[in-house]
């Protein structure tokens, strides 16, 4: 990847090139069963399984089979993904917190959730003994603590949206952990990594939550700095010679930008960011 990159900086020697990654990466020491945890302290109950063990098994078969299955059965290669990501049979009344998907914890809330269990008074107190847990969950082979932080949805996301967010996010990842993708009983709260979906090899790495930006070229300063994501689009509208919106989020990292450049090309603000729809303009094969 270096000496790919070096051949297209060197073959646009008047080009801004970045090189841009929306997270890192790093060795993985295990999954974390938050949904065995969360069952073992009391906040949520097993119930009765309702997911099709064949449609599961259909999710385990290599990429070219389930490629081949996507072209001639799209019902059925839909299902099969639903079953593998359902969020588990749990007992929903007296289950009190679940996991979504890739650490989203979410509160089992009354008004909020179809079956909610935890009145909107308990909420807070809910969400802060859960996140004392499970900041103390330890890998028994180690000692060493698999949880990170727990981000309160308000430490994080913003905007009239914020409702759609879930409660909390786990960071594992900083701590090289992940959250199992199952959500069934085990025996362990810590466990090896899972292998990949249709490969007999365990998950070796996975997301740190800091990536890279790195970027050459004539309108690029020499040195580096702390960067936001949410600075990256409001740069690449300057570099771009574009006026960045004021409602924009992040910033111009205008210490990124060779001086002289920034002094022949003031950034210029104004305007408002386009909004954006809910609605998506794909096909249904595309979908």
């Amino acid at each position: 990847i270096d000496r790919a990159t070096g051949a297209v900086i060197e073959a646009f020697p008047d080009a801004t090139v970045i090189v841009l990654s929306d997270h890192g990466a790093g060795g993985l020491r295990g999954d974390v069963n938050v949904a065995e945890w969360l069952a073992t302290k009391g906040y949520a109950a097993y119930g009765s399984r309702a997911g099709s063990r064949v449609l599961e098994s259909a999710w385990k078969l290599p990429p070219g089979v389930r490629r081949v299955a996507r072209r001639l059965a799209p019902g059925l290669a839909r299902k099969a993904v639903g079953a593998t990501l359902d969020l588990g049979s749990f007992d929903w009344a007296n289950t009190r917190a679940f996991m979504g998907f890739h650490g989203d914890l979410w509160l089992n809330l009354r008004g909020r959730e179809p079956a909610g269990a935890v009145p909107h008074t308990d909420a807070q107190a809910t969400l802060d003994e859960i996140a004392e847990g499970l900041l103390a969950i330890e890998d028994p082979s180690t000692g060493a603590r698999v949880f990170r932080s727990v981000h309160k949805r308000d430490e994080i996301y913003s905007g009239p949206a914020i409702e759609s967010a879930p409660d909390a996010i786990l960071d594992s990842w900083s701590a090289g952990y992940r959250v199992a993708p199952q959500r069934d009983r085990s025996d362990a709260i810590v466990v090896s990594p899972s292998p990949l979906a249709g490969v007999n090899e365990a998950w070796s790495a996975d997301h740190r939550p800091v990536g890279i930006f790195v970027a050459a070229g004539p309108q690029i300063a020499s040195g580096s700095s702390d960067l936001s994501i949410y600075d990256v689009a409001p740069t690449v509208l300057a570099l771009l010679e574009q006026p960045v919106p004021r409602d924009l989020d992040g910033r111009v990292a205008s210490e990124a930008l060779a001086p002289q450049w920034v002094r022949d090309h003031p950034i210029v603000t104004g305007g408002s960011a386009a909004e954006r729809t809910t609605g998506g303009a794909y096909s249904d094969d595309e979908a």
